[in-house]
């Protein structure tokens, strides 16, 4: 695996599910995809976005730990 998804796997099944779907589309599928899941979930998409930057920065402090673990 990569580091990338050994990352991912430490997330729980929700947070996992919801940053793959929400980088999973590209133009307008993804405007309405992420409009989608902010209604799915009852957040308005301020904090659908906000949710989402909390679970990518745990990702990128996960994947620098790594990094550093292999320097």
């Amino acid at each position: 695996l990569s580091m990338l998804d050994d990352c991912l796997s430490e997330l729980s099944d929700p947070d996992r599910q919801l940053i793959v779907s929400y980088y999973s589309r590209e133009k307008q599928e993804r405007i309405d995809l992420r409009k989608r899941l902010a209604k799915d979930l009852g957040l308005r998409p301020e904090v659908l976005h906000v949710k989402v930057f909390r679970i990518r920065e745990s990702l990128r402090d996960c994947l620098k730990r790594r990094i550093d673990h292999e320097k």
